[in-house]
């Protein structure tokens, strides 16, 4: 394949063409018109993808992560979907991402990858029949009102324009009957093994005073695009990075305010009521001798999460997009000898020279996959993330087989903001996947809400009178917590470890905690 690269050839004059028409294979010149002779030299610089050499080579291939190939034009699919071995096993802990859609192109290369529809899997491989696949399975609608609209005016629009696919499944049966030959479905709880219980709670805090200034400001704010219609994504954006870094510098656009007087944009405190809960979270998680990793979908609340622990002297490891995977790895490889005995990691006891770190600041983006902390059994989530794999995979990074306590998982949810819908429809998204995949009927039909719904929601869900507390009263607060962090993290090296069957953590003063209990 790699024969010729890099060669400059010359083709032969037209009229020495053997067995073509000169008048038919005249080369335009420069001013349009045609030319005979010699052409310009030509370069090969063609260069075999490892895809390309690998085609061929293997019988059996093997995925994991399979989740990434499920994209039409993505290197990564283009690559996967070009191997051609006889024997194929697709490994994914969630097949499904977000909606049923996400199966096809795992489904499609497992059954063989043929080019037309076989009786393994009835659909070939052009996108269109992708979207064939997502009409049939997934319930869609239509706004009859604007059809008739647009008719009556006599737009040439197309019909698709008012229709949309919702993520309820339809055709329940045939879609269990296509993909039950194809997929082999196998839980934790079905490898014989006991699995430690995963305990979730939800911990409701109020906005600052001048937090609740800044998401007011950007959720009354007109936001538009490059042509003048209103930009509702980036208005969600906004909204999500007020709920949880409201000094971020993502909030430097300033949509038109429609309110008097003006509102901040920027909030010029970085101490929220939502960083002083996970900071007295972990202050109670040190006191009993355990790890805790909190992962957040933003980078501005790790790192001020990062700048208050070294403040209080707590060792602390940060692991985000902004390192390369190599550090990240060898954080993830430190933080995996869990608790410390006198100074000395449980899980590498007999190595004096290792460092244990009792806190993870990491990106639930890039820290999701390939990693287990199994000695770690607490977690908390500070910003959501708009994918449900992310959260549910991010999670059981420390929900393994072998973990020895039960895991806590905590949810901290800023209240009034955009953060209890996007959990909402995270734990409903998990509920559609569940459905096609084991066959666990819904006890009621998730409601479908595209983003201009979404953001309906956000303004009904907050309210100017809420209470507040005032970001002053976090600062003097401040020096009590340091002290006790301090205090927590030195222990945590000295004393061992309290023998604590079922973990309790008591509630900010601030905040609002209901325990729900998920097997």
């Amino acid at each position: 394949m790699s024969a010729g690269i890099g060669e400059l050839r010359t083709l032969p004059p037209v009229e020495e063409i053997e067995g073509r028409d000169a008048s038919r294979c005249d080369r335009p010149s420069s001013e349009g018109t045609p030319s005979a002779g010699p052409s310009p030299p030509i370069k090969c610089v063609y260069s075999a993808s490892l895809a390309d050499l690998c085609r061929y080579t293997f019988t059996a291939i093997a995925i994991d992560e399979a989740t990434k190939i499920k994209g039409e034009s993505t290197l990564i699919g283009a690559g996967i979907r070009q191997l051609s071995p006889r024997y194929r096993l697709v490994l994914t802990g969630t097949p499904i991402k977000n909606r049923v859609p996400d199966i096809f192109r795992l489904a499609h290369w497992a059954t063989g990858g043929h080019d037309d529809a076989t009786a393994r899997w009835p659909y070939a491989c052009q996108s269109s029949e992708r979207e064939a696949f997502a009409n049939e399975f997934l319930v869609s609608e239509r706004n009859v009102t604007k059809e008739e609209a647009a008719r009556s005016a006599q737009e040439r629009r197309p019909q698709g324009r008012y229709k949309k696919l919702t993520p309820q499944v339809c055709n329940i049966h045939r879609l269990w009957k296509l993909l039950g030959p194809i997929v082999l479905r196998r839980l934790k709880k079905d490898c014989g093994e006991d699995l430690v219980p995963k305990h979730r709670y939800v911990i409701r805090v109020p906005m600052g005073s001048e937090q609740a200034r800044v998401y007011r400001y950007h959720l009354e704010g007109e936001y538009l695009d490059c042509n003048g219609k209103p930009a509702v994504g980036a208005q969600l954006q906004a909204l999500r990075v007020a709920a949880a870094a409201p000094h971020s510098d993502l909030l430097k656009y300033s949509p038109q305010p429609r309110s008097a007087p003006p509102l901040p944009s920027r909030s010029d405190t970085s101490w929220i009521p939502k960083y002083a809960t996970a900071l007295t979270l972990v202050e109670q998680v040190l006191a009993r001798r355990e790890q805790i990793v909190i992962f957040s979908a933003l980078i501005e609340p790790l790192e001020t999460l990062s700048r208050r622990l070294a403040e209080a002297g707590v060792p602390h490891l940060v692991a985000h997009g902004g390192s390369t995977p190599a550090k990240r790895r060898k954080l993830s490889a430190q933080f995996k000898l869990g608790p410390a005995v006198g100074g000395i990691a449980v899980g590498e006891s007999g190595n004096a020279g290792c460092k244990p770190v009792p806190v993870l600041l990491a990106s639930g983006e890039c820290m999701a996959e390939a990693h287990s902390w199994h000695l770690c059994n607490n977690v908390a989530l500070l910003a959501y993330s708009w994918a449900y794999d992310k959260l549910s995979q991010a999670i059981d990074r420390c929900h393994r087989l072998n973990s020895v306590k039960a895991l806590n998982y905590h949810a901290i949810v800023c209240d009034g903001s955009v953060d209890r819908k996007l959990e909402q429809n995270l734990q409903e998204k998990g509920d559609a996947s569940d459905l096609v995949l084991d066959g666990h009927l819904l006890g009621e039909n998730p409601e479908e809400l595209n983003m201009a719904d979404l953001l309906a929601v956000a303004a009904r869900e907050f309210s100017a009178e809420s209470k507040t507390v005032h970001e002053s009263v976090l600062e003097a607060e401040w020096p009590a917590l340091r002290t006790r962090l301090h205090q927590s993290a030195t222990n945590w090296f000295r004393e061992p470890i309290p023998v604590i069957q079922i973990p309790q953590c008591k509630p900010h003063p601030w905040a609002n905690r209901r325990r729900l209990v998920r097997v």
